[in-house]
This record gives C-alpha cells, structure tokens and sequence, in this order.
C-alpha cells in the first residue's frame, strides 16, 4: 500500500473512531432571550449591543422590519440568529459588533478573482501544478532566478508574477477550508493523543495536551494533493499566555500580562503609528448618509486629521459607540468603508486598495477581513476563548464514542455551531495575514530570495511560505548563461 494513502487511512479511521458527539446537556446552559416587535437591522443590532455592552459600527444595513425571537446562549449564537434573520454580515471584534449586508450570492473564489487584474488572478488562482518543471507558469521562477541573479532593476514585474505563482497553492487551500465552512461540512471533534491503533497522531512531546480539538475540512477523495486540511487547537487547560508569564516570573496578573501583550501588538503589527493619540475613549452616536464623514470629523479634532480618498463611496452608516477607544472606530470605519487605512508622519489617510494585496483583502467576507485587520495576539485570545467556551459541546468527560462518526458542523445545535463558525473565522484570518506576507506591498517590495548551493547544484526561489528548488538540468543553464557573461 502506498505510504501516504496508509498514513491518510489511519488519519481519518482515527478521526472516526476518536470523535466525541454533542451531548444535550450543552443546550442547557443558561439562556437568555431576546425579543424585537418591528425593527430594523439597525435598530436590532443597536438593542442586542446595548443589551450585552457593546457598540455598533454597521454600514447599509437593510431597512426592513420584522420581529424577531430568539433565545441564545453565547453573543456568537445570537449575532448569529440576527445575521440569518435580516440577511447582513455580522461580527463582533475589540467590544464591536461590526455589520453589512451579505455580499452578492457568486462564490468567493469568483469575487477575489474579479478584484484583480485577469493577468494575476491566473496566476494566483491556478490549477494545483504537478510538481514537475513543465507545471503550466513555472517559468516565471526560471525567469525569477535569473532577475536575482543579475539583479536586474526592470524585473520587478517578473518577480511580481513568479510571487503570485508561487503563492496560489497556500490560498486556494484556505479558499477550500472557507468553502467547507460555508456549505457546513467542516467537521468539528476532538481527538486523543493516539489513533485507535496505539499509533502517534500528536508527535511533539513537548505538548502537554492530551487531546485537542480538530476542525477538518474534508475532501472528497484520496487523490494527491485532496487529503483533508484541518486546524488543531489545545485544550482548555493549556494557556500559552499563562505558561509564558510563569517563565518570565511576572509579578503581574495574567489579564494585566495579556492587556499589556495586546497593547505592545498594537503598536508593532497595527495601521497606527502614534497609538496613543488614539487611545482616548470615545462616545458617539451618528446615523445616515453623512455618519461615515461626521464620525472621521469627530476623531479629526480628537486625534489626528484624517483624510480620504474621494474615490471612496463609504454608504450609509450607523455608529454607536460608547466608551470606545478612537483608534478601534477609525479601523472599524475604514474596514467597513473598503478602504486602507494609512498612517505616516505626515498625516492619515483612508485610501482605495491599490496593490493586489490590498483588493484581495477589501474583498474578504467582512468577518475574515476584520480578524485579519487584528493583531496576532488578539487573534490568539480569542481562539483561546472559543476553544474553552465550545469544548464541553464536543466533549462527554473523556467517555469514548466509537459508534458515531464525525459530526459536520451544520448537524451541531446553533450555539455550538456559532462557536465553530467563529473559530474558523479567526484562524482563516490568522492563515490568510500570514499568507500575505508572500505578496508584493506598497513599497514595491517582492518578497523573493535567491540562495545557492554549489557544492549540490541547486537554486532555491524562496517566498515566505514557500520555497522552489532548481537543480540539474536546470540549475546548469542557469549558472551557465552567468559565467558566459
């Protein structure tokens, strides 16, 4: 039997036999209701937001009324019942709930093809190569190596092609997990540290956990390159934040420690440059056509001028916040209004997407664009939170299962359903803002670097998320059309 199809059967028989179904204890937990006779998206969102303390950012939000019921358990169960109930996009982020209306019914893949240049979506949404140097569009390495070589100025846009080649593999499989999510086949489960067969599914010995919770996004076969892609998360028990505060021998609270760990990311990863100048609360209630420019006038004369390209055609907004730091409403209002936010020294600017990078990110469903718009640890703690508010659905106090397969997440009860939903969210986000870093910027940086081995003859193009090798056959053409020059 084929290695890889043997390692991949005993994956998934492991997935299968592993799994632990929801009990019904889970729709037990306290509930809470929430009831709105005639209302609007706008007006539900604002009272479901003041209910559990929280601000509203929405943009467009559809003016049709309906009552609405519905009992909910979590804010993400519930944010959940509002969107299906009004047809909107909703999310909640930094004690936000951010808001619009559900893009047009094309696919994804379809959408971000048609944010880009036709020339670069080929190249970034290409059909899996097979690995072989005659894969459709791997001259543009070739010619890639060579532009480093010579280190040729005018190469730029040969470089700029062979990065979109070189990342297209990495976005399709997160556009594949964004598709099992969607049509709710993701399946949701925690498994042991060994397979049914005493087999090692969790090699790292350093990992105290001995389970962990597995969002699998299944294929539909054994095919090279079609095995399930699937994102593990630990257990409750484990707090990296906490784990790393002991070892620094912090004399700290953990949440002052996670506060500060924010703080500091906030900085070093977020738009804003002078954070605390943006850092002062801020209570606003703003509604209509004019509330996008009356909200930015607002923070103009409590922070910094902010600027915007005309070009940009924000809508209608609905802001109401309160008690809200500035810096979060101006990246919420930017992130609603499909801008990019900008900050140098001499002033900040709302601008149109510009590099392909930019449009690709501005037409993410609004729950990815915003987590990728957070810092890293914030996305870490909120991974951490779901994972400890969705374990007990899939959890039975460690009892075995083996008759029941794996659940897909539309067969969970809603607010365990919401949970993973979310969970998802945020870790595409993670994966996709990582995986950005494999695009060219707007400094007209393209991150490709050429090293070299001769003592073994190879090449090797790498990108941050990958790497291609050029050895043989080709590495001797190569190394030749230098010495001849």
């Amino acid at each position: 039997m084929d290695p890889k199809r043997f390692i991949f059967s005993l994956w998934m028989v492991s997935l299968w036999g592993l799994n632990l179904p929801s009990p019904p204890g889970f729709g037990q937990e306290e509930r809470h209701s929430f009831i709105v006779e005639e209302a609007d998206a706008t007006l539900a969102l604002r009272l479901f937001a003041e209910e559990q303390g929280l601000g509203l950012v929405g943009r467009d939000l559809p003016g049709a009324r309906r009552k609405v019921t519905f009992s909910f358990a979590t804010l993400e169960e519930g944010l959940s019942f509002l969107a299906e109930a009004y047809g909107i996009e909703a999310t909640l982020w930094r004690n936000l709930i951010l808001a619009e209306p559900v893009e047009s019914p094309k696919d994804l893949p379809r959408r971000l093809r048609s944010s880009i240049p036709p020339q670069t979506a080929t190249l970034l949404f290409r059909r899996p190569d097979d690995g072989t140097v005659e894969a459709e569009g791997f001259t543009w390495v070739i010619e890639a190596v060579r532009v480093l070589r010579e280190n040729r100025a005018e190469g730029r846009g040969i470089l700029e092609k062979a990065a979109y080649w070189m990342a297209a593999p990495e976005l399709n499989s997160l556009l594949r997990q964004w598709d099992c999510l969607q049509r709710g086949v993701t399946r949701a489960l925690i498994i042991g540290r060994n397979t049914v067969w005493g087999r090692r599914l969790i090699w790292r010995e350093e990992d105290p956990c001995e389970q962990h919770l597995v969002l699998v996004a299944p294929a539909s076969g054994l095919k090279e390159g079609e095995e399930p892609l699937s994102l593990s998360f630990h257990a409750p028990q484990y707090d990296r934040f906490a784990r790393a505060l002991a070892e620094e021998r912090g004399l700290i609270s953990l949440g002052e420690y996670k506060r500060r760990l924010v703080a500091a990311a906030k900085v070093g990863e977020g738009p804003l440059l002078d954070l605390p100048a943006y850092e002062m609360p801020i209570t606003l209630t703003v509604e209509g056509e004019k509330a996008w420019a009356e909200a930015l006038a607002h923070l103009s004369q409590m922070c910094r001028p902010v600027q915007w390209n005309k070009a940009l055609s924000p809508g209608r907004f609905s802001v109401v916040v309160e008690n809200v730091e500035a810096g979060t409403l101006l990246i919420a209002l930017a992130l609603l209004a499909r801008g990019v936010l900008l900050d140098d020294p001499e002033g900040l600017m709302i601008d149109i997407p510009v590099t392909v990078m930019e449009k690709l990110t501005v037409a993410l469903p609004l729950s990815w664009r915003t987590w990728a718009s957070s810092t890293t640890v914030e996305r870490d703690l909120a991974k951490q939170r779901l994972v400890k508010q969705l374990w007990p659905s899939l959890s039975l106090g460690g009892e075995r299962r083996n008759t029941h397969p794996p659940l897909p997440i539309s067969a969970l009860e809603p607010a365990p359903r919401a949970l993973v939903r979310a969970l998802l969210e945020v870790s595409l986000a993670s994966l996709y803002r990582r995986w950005t870093e494999n695009l060219p910027d707007r400094s007209g940086r393209v991150p490709l670097w050429l090293y070299e081995s001769e003592e073994l003859g190879w090449y090797e193009l790498a990108a941050p998320g990958r790497s291609e090798f050029l050895m043989g056959e080709l590495y001797a053409p190569l190394k030749g059309i230098n010495r001849e020059r």
